[in-house]
């Protein structure tokens, strides 16, 4: 939502179910929906994804002491999480990755759409069932602000006298200013 922090794409208690599955080779996250460009951001592993770049070779990141590579494709709104240097993701290692997920707007007129990251963990080659995240971005109207700080002297019967020359006028969210009363 504009202007709030991030929000997490999980519960704090998120769970890994196995399906005759302990172990896992990557996490696949489709992301849907990005519309404001280089305005919407994911948060994971101390790292910062613009959602609007592709991250086409691996970079790494932390998550609760344990290295992962990411790639992230924008064409196909694909982010892959693999173990740097190869091996497997355990269940717990898992649940991790995706509490440490967080999804941000960082600008101020946010389109009012879903995004939707859907979750699907790879075992040799075998994909899990997927889970979905959707967040309802809502935009909000902020208030414009005006700037007029004068102190003018002024005797009566005198000739007028120009108030203000200097008016500030802005609005976070709109660039149009519809009327002033």
């Amino acid at each position: 939502m504009e202007g709030n922090a991030m929000v997490a794409l999980s519960d704090s208690d998120v769970l890994v179910v196995p399906v005759n599955v302990a172990l896992y080779d990557s996490l696949t996250i489709e992301v849907s929906g990005v519309v404001d460009s280089n305005q919407e951001l994911l948060h994971f592993g101390g790292q910062t994804l613009d959602l609007s770049s592709s991250v086409l070779s691996p970079v790494s990141v932390v998550i609760q002491s344990q290295s992962y590579d990411y790639t992230y494709d924008l064409g196909t709104g694909e982010l892959v999480i693999a173990k740097n240097g190869g091996g497997t993701i355990s269940q717990g290692e898992l649940a991790a990755v995706v509490r440490d997920f967080h999804y941000e707007h960082s600008g101020a007129a946010p389109t009012e759409s879903p995004r939707t990251f859907v979750w699907q963990a790879d075992e040799s080659g075998v994909s899990t069932s997927s889970s979905e995240t959707t967040v309802n971005v809502r935009s909000l109207n902020a208030s414009p602000v005006i700037g007029v700080d004068a102190t003018v002297p002024y005797t009566q019967g005198a000739s007028p006298v120009i108030v203000e020359n200097s008016i500030n006028i802005s609005d976070a969210d709109d660039t149009f200013l519809e009327s002033a009363v």
